[in-house]
Protein backbone atom coordinates (compact mmCIF):
# COMPACT_ATOMS: atom_id res chain seq x y z
CA UNK A 1 0.00 0.00 0.00
CA UNK A 2 1.58 3.26 -1.00
CA UNK A 3 -0.01 7.12 0.36
CA UNK A 4 0.50 9.48 -2.58
CA UNK A 5 -0.02 13.27 -0.99
CA UNK A 6 -1.55 15.95 -3.71
CA UNK A 7 0.23 18.77 -3.66
CA UNK A 8 -1.85 20.80 -5.94
CA UNK A 9 -5.76 21.33 -6.59
CA UNK A 10 -4.65 22.06 -10.54
CA UNK A 11 -6.05 19.02 -12.80
CA UNK A 12 -2.70 18.35 -14.71
CA UNK A 13 -0.68 15.56 -15.86
CA UNK A 14 2.62 16.22 -16.50
CA UNK A 15 4.49 12.97 -18.74
CA UNK A 16 6.46 10.84 -16.46
CA UNK A 17 5.18 12.95 -12.93
CA UNK A 18 6.50 11.42 -9.77
CA UNK A 19 5.97 11.58 -6.01
CA UNK A 20 9.90 12.36 -6.23
CA UNK A 21 9.76 15.07 -9.61
CA UNK A 22 5.81 16.13 -10.14
CA UNK A 23 6.41 18.62 -12.43
CA UNK A 24 3.91 21.56 -13.40
CA UNK A 25 2.13 22.99 -10.19
CA UNK A 26 2.99 19.65 -7.94
CA UNK A 27 1.05 16.36 -7.37
CA UNK A 28 -2.12 16.81 -9.11
CA UNK A 29 -5.29 14.12 -8.02
CA UNK A 30 -4.70 12.89 -11.78
CA UNK A 31 -1.25 12.21 -11.54
CA UNK A 32 -1.62 10.47 -8.29
CA UNK A 33 -4.57 8.38 -9.39
CA UNK A 34 -1.77 7.44 -12.31
CA UNK A 35 0.41 6.52 -9.83
CA UNK A 36 -1.81 4.55 -8.00
CA UNK A 37 -3.23 2.99 -11.12
CA UNK A 38 0.28 1.69 -11.54
CA UNK A 39 1.40 0.53 -8.30
CA UNK A 40 -0.24 -3.11 -7.16
CA UNK A 41 -2.85 -3.17 -4.66
CA UNK A 42 -4.81 -0.43 -2.41
CA UNK A 43 -3.70 2.83 -2.48
CA UNK A 44 -4.72 5.73 -0.27
CA UNK A 45 -4.73 9.40 -2.01
CA UNK A 46 -4.75 12.45 0.97
CA UNK A 47 -3.86 15.81 0.32
CA UNK A 48 -2.05 18.68 1.43
CA UNK A 49 -3.57 21.51 -0.10
CA UNK A 50 -6.53 23.03 1.10
CA UNK A 51 -9.66 23.09 1.56
CA UNK A 52 -10.42 23.64 -2.53
CA UNK A 53 -12.02 22.46 -5.71
CA UNK A 54 -10.42 20.38 -8.31
CA UNK A 55 -12.15 21.19 -11.54
CA UNK A 56 -11.45 17.99 -13.32
CA UNK A 57 -11.36 18.57 -17.30
CA UNK A 58 -11.56 15.27 -18.46
CA UNK A 59 -12.69 11.74 -17.20
CA UNK A 60 -10.30 10.20 -14.29
CA UNK A 61 -10.40 6.67 -14.26
CA UNK A 62 -9.32 3.97 -10.96
CA UNK A 63 -8.61 0.54 -11.98
CA UNK A 64 -6.94 -0.44 -8.61
CA UNK A 65 -8.35 -0.08 -4.77
CA UNK A 66 -8.15 3.14 -3.78
CA UNK A 67 -8.80 5.45 -1.04
CA UNK A 68 -9.23 9.26 -1.04
CA UNK A 69 -8.96 11.09 1.87
CA UNK A 70 -10.26 15.13 1.57
CA UNK A 71 -10.75 15.14 5.26
CA UNK A 72 -7.62 17.70 5.99
CA UNK A 73 -8.04 18.24 9.80
CA UNK A 74 -9.38 14.19 10.21
CA UNK A 75 -12.47 15.85 11.92
CA UNK A 76 -14.74 14.23 9.80
CA UNK A 77 -15.46 17.42 7.67
CA UNK A 78 -14.88 17.06 4.02
CA UNK A 79 -12.42 19.74 2.36
CA UNK A 80 -11.53 18.61 -0.85
CA UNK A 81 -14.41 19.15 -3.60
CA UNK A 82 -13.66 17.50 -6.95
CA UNK A 83 -16.04 18.27 -9.88
CA UNK A 84 -16.79 17.72 -13.37
CA UNK A 85 -17.44 21.38 -13.85
CA UNK A 86 -14.39 22.68 -15.54
CA UNK A 87 -15.99 25.64 -16.53
CA UNK A 88 -16.33 26.75 -13.09
CA UNK A 89 -20.67 27.34 -12.91
CA UNK A 90 -22.00 24.57 -10.40
CA UNK A 91 -25.45 24.72 -9.44
CA UNK A 92 -26.20 22.74 -6.19
CA UNK A 93 -29.27 20.94 -6.07
CA UNK A 94 -30.05 21.87 -2.55
CA UNK A 95 -27.77 20.13 0.51
CA UNK A 96 -27.61 17.18 -1.69
CA UNK A 97 -23.95 17.69 -3.10
CA UNK A 98 -24.90 17.18 -6.39
CA UNK A 99 -24.35 19.62 -8.93
CA UNK A 100 -25.93 20.70 -12.49
CA UNK A 101 -29.37 18.72 -12.67
CA UNK A 102 -30.92 19.62 -15.93
CA UNK A 103 -34.47 21.52 -15.02
CA UNK A 104 -36.21 19.68 -17.87
CA UNK A 105 -35.41 16.18 -17.91
CA UNK A 106 -33.80 15.67 -14.48
CA UNK A 107 -30.63 14.16 -15.94
CA UNK A 108 -27.46 14.77 -14.10
CA UNK A 109 -25.07 16.95 -16.38
CA UNK A 110 -22.25 17.07 -14.09
CA UNK A 111 -21.43 15.47 -10.78
CA UNK A 112 -19.37 16.53 -8.08
CA UNK A 113 -18.39 14.89 -4.89
CA UNK A 114 -17.10 16.52 -1.66
CA UNK A 115 -14.31 14.56 0.02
Amino acid sequence: MTTYVVTTLSDENDAGASVAVPGGAGLSLREAVLLANSSAGADTITFATGPGTIRLTSELVVTEALTINGDLGDDGTPDILITGDANGDDTTAGATGITDIDALTGALNEISRRL
